[in-house]
């Protein structure tokens, strides 16, 4: 019995080293190919909406331009006129000066990601 626990508990163990070893390589790849994944998180750009936009017309206008949010964020940021829009990876600057010359957008930018060291 303690030798299959065993064998269970190793092969878990190496399950989870795979996992985290192709994790890697694809952040790898995607920062190689495109810049991303180093400094900003592929494939979002941060929104923020103007004071007098609701969240609303926050909705309405991601649904007019066919813009889908990052799920688990936005339930937040939607309290302060926020929102993570998904984009094509590799396209994250062009989205950020495409989405600036709307008039309900204050300001956007990169998804950055913030380094301890």
């Amino acid at each position: 019995m303690l030798f299959w626990k065993r064998i269970i508990r190793d092969l878990a163990v190496i399950a989870v080293i795979i996992i985290v070893a192709v994790s890697a390589f694809y952040v790898y790849d995607l920062y190689r190919k495109h810049g991303c994944g180093k400094t900003y998180v592929c494939g979002n750009v941060i929104v923020l909406f103007r004071d007098n936009i609701s969240k609303s017309q926050i909705v309405d206008f991601l649904r007019r331009n066919n813009l889908e949010i990052k799920p688990e964020t936005s339930g937040v940021l939607l309290e302060i006129n926020s929102v993570v829009v998904l984009v094509p990876v590799g396209q994250e600057k062009k989205w950020v000066e495409r989405l600036k010359q709307y008039p309900e957008i204050e300001n956007t930018g990169l998804n950055g990601i913030g380094h301890i060291f």
